[in-house]
């Protein structure tokens, strides 16, 4: 039996039971190489903002990040 989804990311409708998929949420689907891609993305991305953080502290003599300052 044949389960047509929609990937999440990629918006391309394919069949879970072919491909690999992953669950994103408690009834969405990707292909499992979107999300790898998608969590590649996600995991630089906060990366880049602890880089920022620690700049700002740095910068501004800080002994930690207060919540005045917003990125």
């Amino acid at each position: 039996m044949a389960h047509y989804v929609t990937c999440s990311i990629c918006k391309k409708r394919f069949d879970r039971d072919k491909y690999p998929a992953v669950l994103t949420s408690s009834r969405r689907y990707a292909h499992a190489i979107c999300a790898g891609v998608l969590s590649e993305e996600e995991k630089k991305k906060e990366e880049e903002r602890i880089e920022l953080e620690t700049y700002i502290i740095k910068l501004f003599n800080l002994k930690h990040m207060d919540g005045k300052i917003t990125l």
